[in-house]
């Protein structure tokens, strides 16, 4: 949606000057101010990215809105057992719960991304492979060691074959390593 625009966003036009690169401490005097008072410049497009994670975070904001139950009222009896799939439906599907549990992932939020990880329907064994290794770097981040190095060792012991594991086994280092110098 709206990575894939910005990704696609037509250069400019030829007869355009090329952007120059912002200089350190410049400063531009503006038509509405006086002479002897200057503003310093924004980097180039820094409004255009502030947009874009705005609009990312609407986006986001959205998905998880629409993935959540309607508040229903409280039934008197609880579901009879015989019921077919009566456990699943205490618990809501989050529609896309993946890609705004990366979403979220990559905004820094990690504890928000954390649960609709544990939420997503994986697809396949990558999905799988990949929500693993997810929410064991969302629990590095969030400065739960143990349970990172946990979720890295599970990435590595249940797929071994994938490109993850070798992801997974530099993490795991690395935040051994970080734990063995944090003690010493």
């Amino acid at each position: 949606m709206l990575i894939a625009a910005a990704i696609q966003a037509a250069p400019p036009p030829a007869d355009a000057p090329p952007p120059q690169p912002p200089v350190k401490g410049q400063y531009v005097q503006t038509a509405e101010k006086t002479p002897d008072t200057v503003a310093p410049t924004a980097p180039a497009g820094l409004e255009d990215e502030a947009a874009m994670l705005q609009q990312l975070q609407n986006e986001i904001r959205a998905i998880l809105n629409a993935s959540m139950p309607p508040a229903l009222p409280t039934p008197a009896a609880p579901p009879a057992a015989s019921t077919p799939h009566a456990e699943d439906a205490t618990h809501a599907d989050v529609p896309d719960a993946l890609s705004a549990a990366d979403a979220l992932y990559s905004l820094g939020q990690y504890s928000e991304a954390l649960s609709l990880y544990d939420r997503a329907k994986p697809t396949g064994k990558d999905d799988t492979c990949w929500i693993m290794f997810q929410k064991a770097n969302s629990m590095r981040w969030l400065g739960k060691s143990d349970a990172a190095i946990a979720g890295y060792q599970k990435v590595i012991g249940e797929y071994p074959d994938s490109f993850l594991a070798v992801e997974a086994e530099w993490w795991l280092s690395a935040t051994q390593w970080k734990m063995t110098y944090r003690e010493n």
